[in-house]
């Protein structure tokens, strides 16, 4: 019988500092890791570094973040015109 571990993520009530500036849409004192986590992930996505990356992946893990690459990098489709 196989045993599969499942690591834990902590979740602190806030994210780091560093993401102050990229969620400047939201109130940065109501903010929760746990509820805001699309935005958060969405946030570092888009406009983070690698430390954000660093911190998402920590904090949420690689499935998770997966979920919202179609998200993020949804390939466009602009058929050409016919004249």
């Amino acid at each position: 019988m196989k045993v599969i571990k499942i690591r834990a993520k902590k979740f602190n009530e806030r994210p780091p500092e560093i993401f102050q500036p990229l969620l400047w849409g939201l109130k940065w004192n109501a903010l929760d890791a746990r509820e805001d986590k699309e935005d958060i992930i969405l946030a570092a996505l888009n406009y983070g570094n690698l430390k954000h990356l660093r911190w998402i992946i920590k904090t949420y893990g690689k499935n998770e973040i997966k979920k919202f690459f179609p998200i993020v990098w949804k390939p466009k489709f602009i058929p050409n015109p016919v004249i």
